[in-house]
Order: structure tokens, then C-alpha cells, then sequence
């Protein structure tokens, strides 16, 4: 036990501020994503579930090359699916890229040694990759809600371009990511 505590005691005094910043982004992301599934159920956060997330959250922060920050994207996922299951809250994206942020977060944590630092370019690439997913979750979220607003039967023509041009948009943000070298990305 002491061999245990004293190894979280070297982790804490060896980070750097990098670290300290991405384990931040890993534990309040997902209280983030907690609180905006909240704020799309109307009535109030349940405090046992936001609990449960923000304790899988600090276990997260702790470990975050293990399975628990996947494990706190299921429950808030679940959350979602069994307390709001609507495609159209502006609460959606909110939380989706707040769980975006958490599983990028975590990789980053995860790929350094606990005093390291990730080189700036890697963190500029990360950040555009993450602002472009979150482009992407806006887009395809703003085209649901249009196109689920229209009280119309569907059209697959709509939709097949929607998925083409977000497709598209993801291919070329990857291959121009590609080309800037593959340390850590």
C-alpha cells in the first residue's frame, strides 16, 4: 500500500504543467457532458448519476491509458439514450464534444511520461482536429435538426449529400493532417 501511495505521490510531483492541464481537460469534460445532458432533460441533474460520472472522471484523470475513459463515454452516452434519446436538443452537441474533448484529452495524457511535454505542434494538430470534429458534430447535428423539422418523409438524396460533404470534410482535414509528419498523431 505504501509502494501505491508513494508512486501517486511521484506522479503528482513530477507533472508538468502540460499534464496538469490535460488531466483538467480529462476530469471536468465529462461533468461538462453530464451537466449538458442536464440541461437537455429539463429537469435537473441527477445527482447519483453526476456522481457516478465525476467519480469514473477523477478515476479517468488517474488512469487515462486504461479502459475508464471509455467507460465515462458510455455513461454519459447512456445517460443520453435512457433520460433525453433527442436528435434535435441543442444540448447534443454541447455534449458531444465535451466527450470529445475528454477522450482527446486522455490520449494526449496518455502518450507522454508524467513529467513530459508534448511537443507544441503536436497540441496545435490535436487542437485542429478537435475544433474539426466539433465542426463536424455542428454540421451534421444543425442538418438532423433541419431536416427532422421539415415534417416531411425523409429524403435519402438530403441526407446521402449531408454524409458525403461531412465525409469529405473529414478526408481532407486528415489528409492535410498526414502531409505535417506522424510523431504522436
Amino acid at each position: 500500500m505504501t509502494a501505491a501511495l508513494q508512486h501517486v505521490i511521484d506522479v503528482v510531483l513530477e507533472s508538468s504543467r502540460q499534464q496538469w492541464l490535460l488531466r483538467a481537460a480529462v476530469l471536468l469534460s465529462p461533468i461538462a457532458a453530464v451537466l449538458a445532458v442536464s440541461g437537455a432533460q429539463r429537469t435537473g441533474a441527477d445527482p447519483g448519476v453526476v456522481v457516478v460520472v465525476a467519480a469514473m472522471a477523477v478515476a479517468a484523470t488517474a488512469i487515462p491509458d486504461s479502459q475508464l475513459p471509455t467507460v465515462v463515454i458510455a455513461l454519459v452516452g447512456w445517460q443520453w439514450l435512457a433520460h433525453v434519446d433527442s436528435v434535435s436538443s441543442p444540448w447534443l452537441p454541447v455534449a458531444v464534444i465535451c466527450l470529445v474533448v475528454h477522450h482527446t484529452a486522455a490520449a494526449l495524457t496518455s502518450t507522454v511520461p508524467t513529467g513530459g511535454v508534448l511537443p507544441w505542434d503536436v497540441v496545435g494538430r490535436w487542437v485542429g482536429r478537435v475544433a474539426a470534429c466539433a465542426g463536424l458534430v455542428v454540421f451534421v447535428w444543425a442538418t438532423t435538426t433541419i431536416l427532422d423539422g421539415r415534417e416531411a418523409d425523409g429524403n435519402g438524396v438530403l441526407t446521402g449529400l449531408a454524409l458525403v460533404v461531412a465525409a469529405g470534410l473529414a478526408t481532407l482535414v486528415r489528409s492535410r493532417s498526414l502531409g505535417r509528419g506522424t510523431s504522436v498523431g
